[in-house]
This record gives structure tokens, sequence and C-alpha cells, in this order.
């Protein structure tokens, strides 16, 4: 049994609140409402005084905080997902993703912390076939504008000077193509 007024728990036997002494009516609370009740009785109750005090001087603290637990679960369900999953583009680059990740990210120029994968891991994200064959204009198809045009200029400039030095930027291409597009993709940084 509950009391009407302030939703304390009564003995069967109780006429009157011993928490606020309302006269109650004692009548069964269909088990369904039994939870919206008890966290009625958990609240603490509010004086008529309350309205009149400064923001300042109201004892925040001494309400309960179940928001807080509403708000953790969901932090915990977005966490569980990460930003990689969901990304829009194909299961393999989603797997070249969380290597690169599971490597320590990418700084630029390599992962730092390649060691921790299998040579077959590490193949995966190190060489890019597509980045290798077709070189700054795959950067350009891919979006990442900025080092494509740089790799194209530098790779105009080497091949004028010394046309066989320009396979190395095909293969810097090909080594640097699946983190840069990490880059652009998962940090979403450009360049």
């Amino acid at each position: 049994m509950f009391c009407r007024n302030c939703g304390k728990v009564l003995k069967d036997e109780h006429k009157f609140c011993a928490s606020c002494g309302a006269v109650n009516k004692i009548e069964e609370i269909p088990p369904s409402l039994t939870p919206v009740v008890s966290m009625q009785a958990e609240m603490p109750k509010v004086s008529d005084t309350a309205d009149t005090q400064e923001p300042s001087e109201l004892n925040i603290e001494s309400l309960p905080k179940e928001s807080d637990a509403v708000v953790e679960d969901s932090a915990q369900v977005l966490s569980e997902e990460s930003p990689i999953e969901l990304l829009k583009v194909s299961e393999g680059w989603k797997k070249k993703f969380r290597l690169i990740e599971k490597a320590g990210g990418w700084n630029g120029f390599y992962c730092p912390n390649i060691i921790v994968l299998t040579p077959q891991e590490s193949k995966v994200i190190r060489f890019n076939v597509w980045g290798f064959l077709f070189g700054s204009l795959y950067y350009l198809a891919k979006g990442m504008w900025g080092k494509g045009l740089i790799l194209l200029a530098a790779s105009i400039i080497i091949g004028l000077v010394f046309a066989p030095a320009a396979v190395v930027i095909w293969v810097m291409c090909a080594m640097w193509a699946n983190g840069d597009y990490y880059r652009l993709k998962v940090l979403r940084r450009k360049l």
C-alpha cells in the first residue's frame, strides 16, 4: 500500500501516513503502476518555501540523478559502435580503417604501432595497388585533392627532369593512399 499524498509505503493497518500525516484511503495499487509510485517515494519532498529561495540556496545535490544513468547508458551504446562502422564506405575500407586504428592511427606517413599487426594485416594497409597504378590520379578520384595535386605536380616535375625517377612518386602514393584515405574519412582531415 502507498500513501496517495507522498507515495511512501504504508503497512496494511495504517490509516495515516507516518511521513506526511495525510489521511489515506487504503487501496491496492496495480502492479503495473508500482515502479512509478516507488520512484515518487524516492523523490525528496520540496518545501513550500523553495520557490521563494534564491537558486544559489537550493540544495541541488540532494536531488536524485536518475537522468545521469540514462545518459551513461546512451553514451555506452554510442561508444559500442565505432565511427568506422557508421561510414559509407565498403567493408574492405572499413577493414583497412580498423587495422589502421589497431596499429595506432595514421600520422601522415606511417602507423606508429604497426608491429602489433600480423604480416598479412600490415600488408593490407601498407600497400594500395590502385594507388600504385594510378598514382596521384587515385588521390584525386578519392577526393584527396590537396595531397593529390601536390603529388601530381611533384611527379610532373620529377618526370621532366628524369623520367624513371617519377616511379618514386607512384610508390609513395601506393604506400600512403590507405592512411591518407583514413585521415580523410575517419579523422575528417584534409591533406
